[in-house]
C-alpha cells in the first residue's frame, strides 16, 4: 500500500479534538465521543444494485456519543483521514 492510501488516524484525531472537545452531544448532552479506526463509505443508492461506475463515494469516520451511542457521519477527508482521489490522480474505477 502506498503512503497516499494509508489512513491518517493522527490527522482525523487531530480534527475530531478540534471540532468535539467542546460539542455536547443534543440527544444526552454528554461530551464524551469516540471514533473508530476503521472508515467506512457512502454511496448513492440504487435499490439493491451495487454499481461502482460513475458513483461517488463519500468516506466517512463514525463519531460516536459513549453515553447513548448518537453518531455523526464526519467527512474522512476533510477530517485529514485520506486525501481525496482526484487530488492523488486517481480516478473512478482505478485502484
Amino acid at each position: 500500500m502506498s503512503n497516499e492510501n494509508k489512513v491518517s488516524m493522527e490527522h482525523t484525531l487531530d480534527f475530531l479534538n478540534k471540532f468535539y472537545s467542546n460539542y455536547n452531544c443534543v440527544v444526552c448532552g454528554s461530551n464524551d465521543w469516540t471514533t473508530s479506526d476503521n472508515l467506512y463509505e457512502l454511496r448513492k443508492f440504487n435499490f439493491g444494485e451495487i454499481s461502482v461506475q460513475n458513483s461517488a463515494i463519500i468516506p466517512i469516520v463514525p463519531v460516536m456519543c459513549k453515553n447513548c451511542g448518537n453518531t455523526h457521519l464526519v467527512n474522512a477527508i476533510l477530517a485529514g483521514a485520506i486525501e481525496s482521489r482526484t487530488k492523488i490522480g486517481v480516478q473512478n474505477g482505478d485502484k
